[in-house]
């Protein structure tokens, strides 16, 4: 039976070996996709989920209703910005992390990436029903209509994310 390696944390770094002149080389799986489809998938996606964060930073500074005070809209803005910003680095670790890509890389990010989606669309549906409420107690403020135009923004741009999963793209070589 052969011995398993210890995965954890620093897990990857077993999949490192020392060569002949010190220095080490990955002997780790890899992960590779076709290269032309990789690159327009890229291309798709990176302007939606640029667009996803733009969408998700606008209500913070031009919505007053519901931004000071209610802790039911806050918390899931804040939920939402921040799945956002994640799902932009993930992108660029998929974007940079190279063709073929380490398995400890793609284990990080390919992945995570619709999910996190998800989750920030999650978040985007939370805010509107928070500012919904909001302004059913009888909230007033200015940029309530821009809100929830990103909140729905947010979820059609997951929709199409879901779509061109990139997960797809890779296979294990």
């Amino acid at each position: 039976m052969a011995v398993q390696k210890k995965r954890g944390r620093n897990g990857y770094l077993h999949d490192f070996e020392k060569n002949k002149e010190g220095g080490y080389v990955y002997t780790g799986e890899l992960w590779q996709a076709d290269s032309a489809k990789r690159k327009g998938a890229l291309i798709k996606l990176w302007p939606f989920c640029a667009g996803q964060f733009l969408a998700a930073v606008l209500p913070g500074f031009f919505t007053t209703a519901g931004f000071s005070g209610s802790f039911y809209v806050i918390l899931p803005y804040a939920f939402w910005l921040i799945m956002d910003g994640y799902e932009i680095y993930l992108l660029g670790r998929i974007t940079f992390g190279g063709n073929p890509m380490r398995g400890y890389v793609y284990e990080r990010s390919v992945p995570r990436l619709t999910p996190c989606a998800g989750a920030a669309a999650f978040g985007a549906a939370l805010t509107a029903a928070g500012l919904l409420a909001f302004f059913i107690k009888g909230g007033t403020g200015q940029g309530g209509l821009l809100c929830f135009a990103c909140c729905l923004f947010q979820g059609i741009s997951f929709i199409f994310l879901k779509k061109w999963n990139i997960s797809d793209l890779y296979k294990k070589i």
